[in-house]
């Protein structure tokens, strides 16, 4: 069974780059403390997605029924699927978020994790917060971030369907 992330969480990122995992979704995707395993990714946003095991994996059948080989195909499998990497909570239910995932995210000592269905997704907390009180400087972030990474949304967007946000 996949898991259905809800509810928004406020947390800290501590200085070695970890942080804690909602017990409840920790739940959902593999149990309490040591061993809740899961996919984290960068998103099309300056986030980080995670998704449970079992929804990754269909994920990556949806792609092999679709992929075709072509130069947009190629560079979505280098992105979507070279960032993902399989992580697992601790005993006392933080994860290891790697440097990569952080930069790519701009994720620094506040967060915010969202549930969205069937996947989760952490943000920076305070462009989380500039999206709340300030939906136009939230959008041209938004703008600015796929320009500087080159279509990396509209290759995502091949996946999940859909227009890029923020455009």
């Amino acid at each position: 069974m996949n898991a259905r992330f809800m509810g928004q969480f406020e947390h800290t990122l501590d200085e070695k780059g970890r942080v804690i995992v909602p017990s409840k979704w920790r739940e959902q995707i593999g149990g309490e403390g040591h061993g809740a395993r899961f996919i984290a990714t960068g998103a099309p946003e300056p986030c980080v997605w995670i998704f449970s095991l079992g929804e990754w994996d269909r994920i990556h059948s949806q792609y092999a029924n679709q992929y075709r080989g072509d130069f947009a195909d190629r560079e979505l499998t280098r992105n979507f699927f070279g960032k993902a990497e399989e992580l697992a909570t601790d005993d006392n239910g933080r994860v290891l978020l790697t440097r990569r995932l952080r930069r790519w995210a701009g994720l620094e000592r506040e967060l915010v994790l969202v549930g969205c269905y069937v996947k989760a997704e952490i943000w920076n907390a305070d462009f989380w917060e500039e999206r709340e009180r300030n939906t136009e400087a939230y959008n041209k972030r938004i703008q600015d971030f796929h320009r500087q990474h080159e279509g990396y949304s509209e290759h995502v967007q091949r996946i999940f369907g859909g227009k890029a946000t923020g455009e």
